[in-house]
């Protein structure tokens, strides 16, 4: 079992089962009001925190304190909801790599993960635009803003959330390796045996109840000409 293990493969998995969760830790206590550091040149030309609240809290709250703070804001801000499902894309692959499951096709599945949280964060823009976990920007973050603008400036509402749905069955699929459409057919078929049986054991009480009820008549026709005969 040990022979096959790869410890360059074990250090990154642990590492990413750290990084995973510190990030769910800082998603899960995330306040808006937590004060946040400023990033250094030249990443703070890419992202400045937003002022969510006012007054902010003197100290963060954060279970993973500033820093924790400060990934939260990040990805809220720049996925919205769909950062939970970031962290639990992260969490798959980490239980891949500690069980020393073969990921095939990498570009592959990093692209269909790419266009998924594409089109979910502009799902929940389109759908649920007024609900939100903080950012002013909206429930999709500053990705799924986009998405929605550039899609409902081409299409209609119904429009824009096909497509945008489209994109995350899409990149659900590349991804997943199809995994979703076997799992379907997999629950359709066991469904479909379990219906098919259903029917069955009903068609053979029905078959008794019928059964018992020819017996049941034939002794009481047999009981009356009984009756009959003695009368006579």
């Amino acid at each position: 079992m040990f022979e096959n293990r790869s410890l360059k493969l074990d250090l990154i998995a642990l590492a990413l089962c750290g990084f995973v969760i510190f990030l769910g830790c800082a998603l899960g206590t995330y306040d808006p009001a937590d004060p946040v550091p400023e990033l250094i040149r030249p990443l703070n030309q890419f992202y400045h925190a937003d002022p969510l609240v006012y007054p902010p809290n003197d100290e963060p709250t954060n279970a993973c304190g500033k820093w924790g703070a400060l990934a939260a804001d990040m990805l809220f801000n720049s996925v919205g909801i769909a950062a939970y499902y970031l962290v639990f894309s992260l969490v798959v692959v980490d239980v891949l790599l500690l069980t020393r499951r073969q990921i095939d096709s990498p570009v592959m599945r990093t692209a269909g993960w790419v266009i998924s949280i594409i089109g979910l964060t502009s799902i929940t823009a389109l759908v649920v635009p007024g609900f939100s976990l903080g950012p002013i920007v909206g429930p999709g973050g500053y990705l799924g803003a986009l998405g929605q603008t550039l899609l409902e400036s081409h299409f209609a509402f119904a429009g824009s959330l096909i497509l945008a749905a489209s994109l995350l069955l899409g990149g659900l699929m590349l991804c997943t390796d199809y995994a979703l459409l076997r799992m379907a057919w997999g629950t359709a078929s066991v469904t479909a045996t379990g219906v098919n049986k259903g029917r069955a054991r009903l068609a053979e009480r029905r078959a008794e109840r019928r059964k018992q009820d020819v017996q049941t008549v034939a002794a009481e026709f047999e009981e009356e000409e009984f009756e009959d005969e003695y009368e006579e």
